[in-house]
């Protein structure tokens, strides 16, 4: 069985007092650190940096240990020590969970794990806004997705809510954009509201999606996707996986597959980090698509500052999302964190990003 990695915390207690979390990174000169100080950070191969806690163990098959540094600039984390713990499967991760072994996870459970811990006495489950995201790249350039007409077709025909209450129990949010509905960058629906015209005749495609990648739910929301689809009766899709690691990272752009999933989180909290990587013609890592029009929104919000008139151009981008359609947002996962009694925390210390900020959390000392 390949080995799957979830981010797990042991916390240990610390006698640190509370710490609250600055602003901003200080340069030298207590301003935010400019390119030249920013480059001081790598030598060579080696990267430097300037957190709360230093790595003093890890290892690829069993976790991790962080300790706090002692010459932080800052004021010393509320945990000392965080141990980070890997697991080959959810069920084991939640037996260690609500076995006492472990004392947090933030994501990467199963519906069945998750409704496990929710009926548990003494857990505490915190959710928190989406900021993951899974999609259908379309290649653009292959019949029958050539036609915007079909692609508009296809996401229409498929029933957003029905992946997320059959998938993952309610566990998530229908999507309707590349945008998560968290960041609220416009008021514009429209992929909710696309419709497309397949001409009479029906469409037969495959659908593609990775083993090894997102989880043991990966082939339910293909089937379900496909199921969707093919109840309209302008659709015949069939559904084919094959092994991450293996085959699909490597076929990704190449033609090989003319819908697949894939998924998508935040590298920064902004949501031109859920457009400019999509949609941007010499800017994108995936996908087939590019547009003069929409290389110069992309720009153009990217340079406005104002945040009424932003607001306004990421609606425009979104329109024309969804009248072009290379991309088939699906649904946005919420980021959950499960955890016993006696942490603390723990509801400041994660974000869209699923950024998790280990030197927020304490027992009974924040």
């Amino acid at each position: 069985m390949s080995r799957l990695t979830y981010t797990v915390a042991t916390i240990l207690p610390s006698d640190s007092d509370t710490y609250e979390a600055p602003d901003k990174a200080l340069g030298k000169d207590g301003e935010a650190p400019s390119a030249e100080e920013a480059d001081e950070f790598i030598q060579g191969e080696t990267i430097l940096g300037s957190g709360p806690y230093e790595m003093t163990d890890y290892s690829p098959d069993q976790g991790a240990t962080l300790e706090a540094f002692d010459e932080y600039w800052g004021e010393a984390p509320k945990t000392s020590t965080v141990k980070l713990q890997f697991f080959e499967s959810a069920a084991q991760m939640t037996n260690a969970l609500r076995n006492g072994e472990i004392d947090l996870n933030i994501n990467d459970l199963g519906p069945a794990e998750r409704s496990a811990l929710e009926n548990e006495d003494g857990m505490v489950v915190e959710a928190g806004a989406a900021g993951r995201i899974r999609y259908i790249v379309i290649d653009v350039t292959q019949e029958p997705f050539k036609d915007p007409e079909v692609r508009r077709a296809i996401s229409a025909g498929i029933d957003r809510q029905r992946i997320v209450d059959e998938v993952f129990e309610g566990a998530g949010e229908p999507l309707f954009s590349m945008i998560p509905p968290s960041y609220e960058a416009s008021d514009a629906a429209p992929i909710e509201n696309a419709e497309g015209d397949v001409g009479g005749e029906k469409i037969k495609f495959d659908l593609w999606y990775p083993l090894n990648k997102y989880g043991d739910t990966e082939p339910d929301v293909a089937e379900t996707i496909a199921r969707s689809l093919n109840e309209t009766g302008d659709f015949d899709v069939t559904t084919k996986s094959s092994d991450w690691a293996a085959e699909y990272a490597s076929n990704l752009n190449t033609g090989t597959y003319g819908a697949y999933l894939l998924g998508w989180y935040p590298d920064y909290i902004d949501p031109d980090d859920y457009i400019e990587p999509f949609y941007h013609s010499q800017k994108t890592f995936i996908g087939f698509y590019g547009d003069e029009e929409m290389d110069q929104l992309i720009s153009d919000e990217q340079a406005e500052t104002d945040d009424a008139a932003r607001k306004e151009i990421f609606g425009q981008i979104q329109e024309m999302a969804g009248e072009d359609m290379p991309f088939i947002p699906l649904y946005s996962e919420v980021v959950q964190a499960y955890y016993g009694e006696g942490l603390c925390g723990v509801e400041n210390s994660i974000d869209v990003a699923l950024h998790a900020r280990w030197y927020m959390i304490g027992r009974d000392n924040c």
